[in-house]
């Protein structure tokens, strides 16, 4: 059984070192977005995808360990099993580190998930500008031009939408 303890620890080290690289790439790509540098977004979001997907495969492999200690230590089988449950079950620094490590990848999933919504506001802003700016763009070809073919100024025509002002 310890060996299987072990295994678990290793793969929650595993789970954590991913959280943290997504992580520092949701922050990456958060300082990308405010940088509005597009082709390093796209890279930070292929670097995320893949770690998404290495950190899924870590959580199923988590699972399926959780599940057979469970089983070992006679833990009630019906529905995913609580690394605190194993913990209680297992004596000594085995239960500590696994409980360490749980609360760590427990903080950094939180700080992930914070990070991610920070991110999206910042994108959904950006889109908004864009919307926005199309609608202007829209709104002035729709008007009668305020300058004409020889650069004079027509009437009192409404100004450049390069002159506005943020």
């Amino acid at each position: 059984m310890s060996g299987k303890v072990e295994k678990l620890a290793a793969v929650l080290e595993a789970e954590l070192s991913l959280a943290r690289r997504l992580l520092d790439l949701a922050k990456d790509a958060r300082a990308a977005a405010v940088a509005a540098d597009p082709e390093l977004l796209i890279q930070i979001v292929g670097e995320q995808e893949e770690s998404a997907a290495r950190l899924e495969a870590a959580e199923a492999e988590r699972a399926a360990l959780a599940a057979e200690l469970a089983a070992e230590l006679g833990l009630p089988g019906s529905g995913p099993v609580r690394l605190s449950a194993i913990a209680e079950q297992v004596a000594g620094e085995p239960a500590a580190r696994l409980r360490r490590l749980g609360s760590r990848l427990k903080s950094c999933a939180l700080d992930l998930r914070e990070a991610q919504a920070r991110s999206r506001q910042i994108l959904e802003a950006a889109l908004a500008h864009v919307d926005e700016f199309f609608a202007l763009l829209v709104e002035a070809r729709a008007k009668p031009a305020a300058y004409g073919s020889g650069g004079a100024r027509q009437g009192a025509a409404v100004a450049a939408i390069m002159d506005r002002q943020a």
